[in-house]
């Protein structure tokens, strides 16, 4: 037992690093107040970007619902929490290399959760320096209450 105390003890200050370092994401996720849209027009204009187009998706990456199901027998409505990813699928034409990667550096260099997912670039086939058409996938994560 004096042994298994000794290792917990040892153990104990990287334990509660991750710990500390996992509940900051945690209220970065709790609280993410991102609306994608709003974020990617804002800094395309600032890149001098013209988007075509958004595409909306969303999803969850837990299960809790499920799972919670499962386990309640009586019929009492109740929330759990579920991870969320929001997405926006994008097209531009006709940018440089520089322009974009300007503008996919300041998406994602954010305290706020905010990546890229997906990205698809051709170029013309007279100047490879000017992408021809950019297709990319931004996506954020949020915590949200859902009901079982």
């Amino acid at each position: 037992i004096r042994t298994t105390l000794q290792q917990v003890n040892v153990l104990k200050p990287d334990f509660l690093v991750k710990k500390a370092k996992l509940d900051a994401v945690r209220e970065i996720l709790e609280t993410n107040p991102i609306r994608l849209v709003q974020l990617i027009e804002r800094e395309a204009k600032a890149q001098d970007i013209q988007i075509e187009d958004f595409k909306e998706s969303s999803g969850f990456l837990t299960n809790n619902r499920r799972r919670f199901q499962k386990r309640s027998e009586d019929n009492k409505p109740k929330k759990v929490k579920e991870l969320k990813w929001e997405a926006q699928s994008i097209t531009i034409r006709r940018k440089s290399l520089d322009q974009l990667t300007s503008f996919m550096s300041n998406l994602e260099n954010r305290a706020e959760p905010v990546r890229i997912t997906r990205l698809t670039v051709s170029t013309l086939s007279s100047k490879r320096e000017v992408l021809r058409e950019i297709r990319m996938t931004v996506a954020t994560y949020r915590y949200v209450e859902v009901d079982i």
